[in-house]
Order: structure tokens, then C-alpha cells, then sequence
């Protein structure tokens, strides 16, 4: 079997070959618009972006351990303001807050912030 004889074969059946080749693509076409995409739903996609925050290791205030201090300011009306103003946000500063998660490490100084939006710049941004 070389080249000559493959050639041949291809000469005597393009036209099965070409039938095959038309049938599969609209069998592929049929598929893709009636069946829908496999993990697709009503629900937007939401992005997410973190930061992560060492502190010095000395309490805030009368709360002991920092990072679980600075977890629980992140969540107070006032933080809350001076974010929405530092970023310009015009709605309520609460709802940005909202937004925001922070986790604490027991174990380390450190105090992970991570904030969820609708498009990708809006949640880096906040």
C-alpha cells in the first residue's frame, strides 16, 4: 500500500467520502443549536478577587488577635463608608460591604479579603 494506491482509493470514492463529510457537519450543526452547552444556567457569573493582608501581630483596640479584628472592621459602617468614598461607589455602602468576605488565620498574621461582583473589574476594583 503507497501513495498511488491511497490516491486511487480517494479518486474512485470521493464522492461517499464527500456525502460523509456534508452529513457530518450538519448532524454537528443539528446538535450544537438544539442541545444546550453542557454547566450553562440562568444564574450570571459572578468573579471574584482576593487579597491577602499580613498585620504586625499587636491587638486593635480591646479585641485580641488582629487579623480577627480587622475581619470584623471590614464588616462596620464606618469602613464601609470610607471604602465606598475611596472607590467612588455611589449606592449604599453597606451593600458594598456586602461584597467583601474576610477570613482570618488563626494560626498566622495573615487575613485574606475577597470580594465577589458580576464582571471581573468591578470585583478586582472593589
Amino acid at each position: 500500500m503507497d501513495l498511488h494506491w491511497y490516491l486511487s482509493t480517494l479518486r474512485r470514492r470521493w464522492l461517499v467520502i464527500a456525502a460523509t463529510f456534508v452529513v457530518a457537519i450538519i448532524a454537528a450543526q443539528f446538535t450544537t443549536q438544539t442541545l444546550a452547552p453542557l454547566g450553562e444556567s440562568n444564574v450570571p457569573p459572578t468573579y471574584t478577587a482576593s487579597t491577602l493582608l499580613a498585620s504586625d501581630g499587636q491587638s486593635i483596640g480591646d479585641l485580641p488577635g488582629t487579623t480577627r479584628a480587622l475581619a470584623t472592621y471590614t464588616t462596620i459602617a464606618q469602613v464601609a463608608q470610607r471604602a465606598a468614598d475611596e472607590l467612588g461607589y455611589k449606592g449604599d455602602p453597606l451593600q458594598l460591604a456586602k461584597e467583601i468576605t474576610a477570613v482570618p488565620d488563626t494560626e498566622t498574621p495573615f487575613l485574606t479579603i475577597t470580594s465577589s461582583a458580576p464582571q471581573p473589574k468591578k470585583a478586582e476594583r472593589t
